[in-house]
């Protein structure tokens, strides 16, 4: 059981409804993990913008949906968070991985024949980056750098870097995996593009907006 009681739609102000709306639209559902940012939600309406443009393809990056599923799913597997491990093997899935790929992540995928070099290159790097070995290893980044440059190598990094502070947060609040039926409708946003990103920002700041007028003329 999650050790904050996650914010249920009647619970929530006027910005939280307005970003729990932002959820539906971008990511296709409001997950646990987004019922307890609720309970900040002045950072959490910036703080989904910035998640769904460094992990949805098409948001903000450059790299493939795909590519990104295996830096995620590579890193909250090593960590061991089953929350957002669930979540990321439907999104996987998604975006063209297999059951069968996403398996070999946690066990052998050095030696696999069903990654690509390219594949292992990505998987490799983020299990150094979240074991923090990745200052040291110099020889995954010279393998990282025979597929990626500079500016993808920047994404994947910071992919990583971001579920690793996720993983911590899901785990440390102990969330709940939701019914596998409502997991499956992250599989709606493998692809988000950047006008439904802008479009939800522009609404935020119009509200933000309006609630700091509404306050200073109080």
């Amino acid at each position: 059981m999650a050790r904050v009681p996650l914010l249920t739609d009647d619970d929530a102000d006027e910005i939280t409804k307005a970003f729990f709306e932002g959820c539906i639209e971008l990511i296709g559902r409001v997950p646990n993990s987004m019922r307890v940012y609720g309970r900040m939600p002045k950072v959490a309406m910036w703080l989904l913008p910035f998640l769904v443009s460094l992990q949805r393809e098409g948001a903000g990056g450059r790299l493939d949906g795909r590519t990104k599923e295996l830096v995620v799913l590579k890193t909250s597997l090593t960590n061991a968070c089953d929350y957002c491990a669930t979540h990321n093997t439907s999104l996987g899935i998604a975006t063209g991985l297999t059951m069968d790929e996403i398996n070999v992540l946690d066990t052998s995928y050095i030696e696999s024949n069903l990654l690509s070099e390219r594949d292992k290159a990505v998987v490799r790097w983020a299990e150094a980056v979240t074991r923090n070995q990745a200052a040291r290893d110099k020889e995954g980044f010279e393998a990282l750098r025979e597929w990626f440059d500079d500016d993808e190598i920047v994404e994947l990094t910071w992919l990583s870097a971001m579920f690793n502070m996720l993983n911590r947060v899901h785990d440390s609040l102990h969330l709940d995996i939701e019914p596998q039926d409502e997991v499956d409708k992250i599989q709606r946003s493998s692809f988000i593009s950047q006008d439904a990103v802008l479009d939800y920002v522009r609404r935020m700041v119009d509200l933000t907006t309006e609630h700091r007028a509404d306050a200073s003329g109080a």
